[in-house]
C-alpha cells in the first residue's frame, strides 16, 4: 500500500495522503484495543468471579441468602456447540474462610431419580447385586454412588485447584441429594486414551455438606414440577491435599472449574443431553485444560440484569385444528366433541350401521367423521373370512416368550411396558395385540374391501389407519415375509442382514400405506386420510412423512407422561420434515390421555396444558387426542382443550 503511493499525483497525495496516514495511525493505535476487547469478551465466557461473603450460609438447598443474590450467574449451554438447552440451569459460586459454596437452580418439569439410596444405607450384597452391570473392571467403580451417572439426571462439578490440570475432583449430585465424589491425578491427555489412569472413586470428601430442595414432587410423572435446586459446601481443609498453595485461596487466585448437567427423559434412556459452563467445544469432561477460570475475589462485582426466560404469552401462532378419537352413542358424544372444538372425530368403521349414525350426527353438528380400520382387528377378519385362519405377524422365539409374559396384566408394569409406544430401556419388547401381516396379499385385499365398503357411505369425510406397523416394532418373520425379504435382496451387497431387514420392513410398510391411500382416492378423490404412527417403527421413528396422507399423527405426549423437552424435540422433528416427500402431508401431534387410575398415572390439567403449549410453541397446530371418552370424564381436562380449540371452529 505504501509503495503504491509513489504512483499518486501531487494533487492526489495532497488530497488523500493526510487521511491515509491518519487511518494508519488509528489502526496501529486502536486495533490492539479492539482485539483485546474481543478477546476479553471471549475470555469472559470462560471466567467466573467468585466473590467472598461474610454472611452465614445455611445449606438447605434454597439459595435464599443475600450472598447468592449478589453472586454472578453461570448459565449452562449445550456442551459442544453452545446452543440453548431445552431446560434452564443457573449456577452460582461463593466462598468464605471455611467453605467453597456451590449452588444451582435446575428447571425441570418432571423431577425423578432412580438412585435414591447411599452405599452406607445398603447391605454389601445388595450393592454388589445392583452393580453387577458395571462395565469398569476397577473394583472402585463397583459402588452404588456410581449409578447416579448411569441412571439419573444430575449436576456434575469438576474442580481443579490451582488450575494446573492435576489433582482435580469430580462431584455428582442428583435431586435426592445423593453424592458421587472422586479425585483424579490427571485427566485424559493422550490421543486415543479411553480410560482414566488414576481414578480414586472410593474417596469421600470429608465433612462435605449438601442439600436439595424440590420445587415439585419427586418421582410423580403425572404432575407438573418446576424443578429442583441444591447447595453444596466443600470445606477447604478437606481438599488442601490437592493444592500446592495455601489451602484457603486469596484474592486473585485462579482455579479451574466446569459445571455440567446431564439430562435424560427417563432412566436408561439411550439419548442424553449435556449442558455445561463453560462451553468446551466437545463432549470431553476430563480435560482440565478446557475448564473455565474460577477467579477468587474479595471485592463485590457489578451484576448485569439477569436475562429473563422467554415465555410466550401466545404460544398458538396460527389457528389450531383438533381431532379426537373415541366411541359411544353418536348423539351423545358428537355434541360434546363440537363443544370442545373438535373438527374431526375418529371412530371405528365397524359395525357399518353405527358408522352411518356417526356420519349423520357429524353432519348435524358440522364435525367430520373418519372411519378407522386396523391391523389389530383380527375379529373382523374372522367375521368376514369364516373358516380362513387370520394371517398373523410372527416374531422370533425370544419375542414370543416376552409376548406370553406380557399377556399377564400385572407383568406389564414389572417391565415398564409402554402400551405400544417405544420400549423404555429394554432390549426386547413387543406389542401385546396380535396384528395381521400386510405382506400377505389376502390382507391387502381384505383392507381394500373395507375401504370400498365404507366409502359408499355418503358424507363420510375420511379414513383413519390404526395399528399399522409391526408387533415387535421392527419386522414380521412369518413365512411370506421371509420369502419376500429374500426376494428383495440387498442391491448394495454390503449391508448386514439386520440392516437389510430394516430397510425392507420400512419400504414395505410405506408401500402398504400408500397403496391403500391411492386405492381410496381412486374411489373418491376428495377423501381425507389420517393415521397415527402406532406401533412405532424403531429403526426410523419419524417415517410418517413418507406416507401420501393428509394427516400423519406422531405421538408427541404419550399416556405415560413425557418430559416437556422430549415433547418439544418430537414436535420440532415432525414439523420440520412433514412435507419432505408429499406436499399434502400435515404433521399432527398426538396427545394420549386416559382417566383410568388403576392402569395409568393421571395427568393433571397443568401438565396437559403444558403439553399443548409445548406443541404449539414448536410449530404444530394440528392435535389429536385419545381417548376423547376419558377427556369427558374430567371436566378440568375438557376445559383445557376447549380453551385452545373451541373458539376457533
Amino acid at each position: 500500500m505504501i509503495l503504491s503511493m509513489k504512483l499518486w499525483t501531487k494533487e492526489q497525495k495532497t488530497k488523500y495522503g493526510i487521511n491515509f496516514w491518519k487511518l494508519m495511525v488509528f489502526i496501529f493505535l486502536f486495533l490492539p484495543v479492539f482485539l483485546h476487547n474481543a478477546q476479553s469478551e471471549q475470555n469472559f465466557q470462560n471466567k467466573y468471579i467468585c466473590i467472598k461473603t461474610s454472611e452465614k450460609i445455611v445449606i438447605d438447598g434454597r439459595l435464599s441468602e443475600n450472598a447468592w443474590k449478589k453472586a454472578p450467574q453461570m448459565l449452562f449451554k449445550e456442551m459442544a456447540d453452545g446452543s440453548e438447552p431445552e431446560y434452564r440451569t443457573v449456577a452460582k459460586v461463593i466462598w468464605d474462610d471455611n467453605y467453597l459454596y456451590i449452588g444451582c437452580e435446575v428447571e425441570d418439569f418432571d423431577v425423578w431419580v432412580r438412585t435414591s439410596m447411599k452405599d452406607s444405607e445398603c447391605p454389601k450384597d445388595y450393592v454388589e447385586r445392583v452393580n453387577i452391570h458395571r462395565y469398569m473392571e476397577d473394583p472402585e467403580w463397583k459402588r452404588l454412588e456410581c449409578d447416579i451417572m448411569t441412571f439419573d439426571n444430575f449436576i456434575k462439578i469438576f474442580l481443579d485447584p490451582d488450575a494446573d490440570s492435576l489433582n482435580y475432583m469430580e462431584f455428582h449430585i442428583n435431586p435426592a441429594n445423593n453424592i458421587f465424589d472422586a479425585w483424579y491425578e490427571r485427566g485424559l491427555v493422550r490421543p486415543g486414551q479411553v480410560y482414566l489412569e488414576s481414578p480414586h472413586v472410593s474417596w469421600t470428601c470429608p465433612k462435605l455438606i449438601s442439600a436439595t430442595f424440590m420445587n415439585g414432587t419427586l418421582n410423580a410423572p403425572h404432575d407438573m414440577d418446576l424443578g429442583w435446586s441444591f447447595e453444596m459446601a466443600i470445606p477447604w481443609e478437606s481438599i488442601k491435599e490437592f493444592t500446592g498453595k495455601k489451602c484457603v485461596p486469596v484474592h486473585g487466585d485462579v482455579w479451574g472449574m466446569m459445571l455440567g448437567r446431564v439430562h435424560r427423559d427417563y432412566s436408561w434412556a439411550s439419548e442424553r443431553f449435556y449442558w455445561t459452563w463453560p462451553v468446551v467445544g466437545s463432549y470431553m469432561s476430563h480435560d482440565p485444560s478446557l475448564y473455565g477460570k474460577l477467579v477468587f475475589s474479595e471485592k463485590p462485582v457489578r451484576l448485569n440484569p439477569s436475562p429473563k426466560m422467554k415465555i410466550s404469552n401466545n404460544a398458538l401462532k396460527k389457528p389450531a385444528i383438533l381431532f379426537v378419537s373415541g366411541s359411544g352413542i353418536p348423539e351423545e358424544i358428537i355434541p360434546e366433541a363440537k363443544k370442545m372444538g373438535a373438527s374431526g372425530f375418529l371412530c371405528q368403521a365397524y359395525p357399518l350401521e353405527q358408522l352411518r349414525k356417526f356420519v349423520e350426527t357429524g353432519k348435524k353438528y358440522n364435525v367430520d367423521i373418519y372411519a378407522t380400520i386396523s391391523l389389530a382387528d383380527v375379529n373382523l377378519w374372522r367375521q368376514k373370512r369364516p373358516g380362513i385362519t387370520p394371517p398373523l405377524q410372527r416374531m422370533n422365539p425370544e419375542e414370543i416368550q416376552v409376548y406370553e409374559y406380557l399377556k399377564d396384566k400385572n407383568a406389564r408394569f414389572a417391565t415398564d411396558y409402554q402400551w405400544g409406544e417405544e420400549p423404555k430401556g429394554r432390549k426386547t419388547e413387543v406389542l401385546i395385540q396380535d396384528l395381521l401381516c400386510f405382506h400377505d396379499r389376502q390382507v391387502r385385499e381384505f383392507f381394500k374391501e373395507q375401504i370400498q365398503e365404507i366409502l359408499e357411505i355418503e358424507g363420510l369425510k375420511g379414513i383413519g389407519f390404526d395399528f399399522f406397523g409391526y408387533q415387535n416394532y421392527r419386522c414380521c418373520m412369518c413365512d411370506i415375509s421371509e420369502t419376500l425379504f429374500r426376494q428383495c435382496g440387498d442391491p448394495s451387497g454390503n449391508k448386514s442382514v439386520e440392516r437389510a431387514r430394516e430397510k425392507f420392513s420400512l419400504e414395505s410398510l410405506v408401500s402398504f400405506y400408500n397403496e391403500l391411500s391411492n386405492f381410496a382416492r381412486s374411489i373418491r378423490p376428495d377423501v381425507r386420510i389420517i393415521t397415527h404412527i402406532y406401533p412405532v417403527f424403531l429403526p426410523e421413528p419419524f417415517y410418517g412423512n413418507r406416507l401420501d396422507l393428509d394427516y400423519c399423527c406422531h405421538t408427541a405426549a404419550w399416556f405415560l407422561p413425557w418430559s416437556a423437552a422430549k415433547i418439544a424435540r418430537t414436535t420440532k422433528k415432525m414439523v420440520a420434515d412433514e412435507k419432505k416427500y408429499w406436499k399434502r402431508n400435515n404433521a399432527v401431534a398426538m396427545i394420549g390421555y386416559y382417566y383410568e387410575r388403576e392402569f395409568f398415572p393421571e395427568k393433571s390439567p397443568e401438565r396437559v396444558e403444558k403439553e399443548l403449549k409445548t406443541i404449539f410453541e414448536n410449530g404444530c397446530n394440528y392435535v389429536l387426542v385419545h381417548s376423547f371418552n376419558d377427556v369427558l370424564k374430567n371436566p378440568k381436562i375438557r376445559e383445557i382443550f376447549s380453551k385452545y380449540f373451541r373458539r376457533r371452529i
